[in-house]
């Protein structure tokens, strides 16, 4: 009688590693929407910025980029840090999107909507990157490897990287463009909204009143950052005589 009793303590036991598997899941997924993939993000405007001063300093920027590293290792790297991080945040957050019950309906709080708006941000950011892969990286890889695509010439010297040109002439399908402005502008709200809930997780921000002032800088964040993200867009679609 002694054993059956206790029978039921493994199932007790299942239950307490799931969700603490849960929480390390959730842990992880918050780290990397910050590391790598907001690192990434920030890098990735930092390199763009170059198509403000039009084509030579865009190609000549990503030229640059291309001669510090044969090309199979920048895909190491790509696929290693970035693709990998990205995919695991990314699906991980819809199932989180999926899973989670937001009360906007009865609860029309600040927070409600901006846990709601951080689900659809993000399920609207992945589309976006995957769009964004497939469209360009992708096909200017199959340039690379000596086929031919219609649209893409390539940088000079380095036809694995995207030109000035490949960009003026992806955005110049104004369906492109509008998702993009779409997309950049999820993707802005997602990373600065979500280093709000990074702070919280993490106990960066404790206290009411450190959590108000988190949230006002990520407001100050997404404005930084949507900002010459749009920028970049409209210099791409402006050379492009739009």
């Amino acid at each position: 009688m002694a054993e059956l009793a206790a029978t039921p303590a493994p199932l007790a036991s299942t239950a307490g590693l799931e969700k603490d598997r849960s929480y390390l899941w959730r842990r992880l997924h918050s780290f990397t929407g910050v590391l790598p993939v907001g690192a990434f993000m920030l890098f990735h405007l930092f390199e763009n910025m170059a198509a403000i001063g039009g084509e030579k300093a865009y190609n000549a920027g990503i030229a640059h980029l291309a001669s510090l590293l044969p090309i199979p290792y920048f895909f190491l790297i790509e696929i290693g840090v970035i693709v990998l991080p990205i995919a695991y945040h990314g699906l991980y957050g819809v199932y989180l999107a999926i899973e989670g019950k937001p009360n906007v309906g009865a609860y029309a709080f600040r927070r409600n909507f901006l846990y709601l708006a951080q689900r659809v941000t993000g399920v609207i950011a992945l589309l976006y990157l995957a769009y964004h892969v497939v469209s360009l990286r992708v096909q200017i890889t199959m340039l690379e490897a000596g086929g031919k695509v219609s649209g893409f010439s390539g940088i000079e010297g380095h036809p694995g990287y995207v030109s000035f040109g490949d960009m003026v002439q992806h955005y110049s399908n104004p369906l492109v463009l509008g998702f993009y402005f779409v997309g950049t502008l999820a993707c802005a709200f997602h990373l600065a909204n979500g280093l709000n809930g990074f702070c919280w997780t993490w106990g960066i921000a404790v206290g009411e009143r450190a959590r108000k002032v988190v949230e006002w800088l990520s407001w100050v964040v997404f404005i930084v950052l949507s900002v010459p993200f749009l920028h970049i867009l409209y210099s791409f679609r402006l050379a492009g005589g739009h």
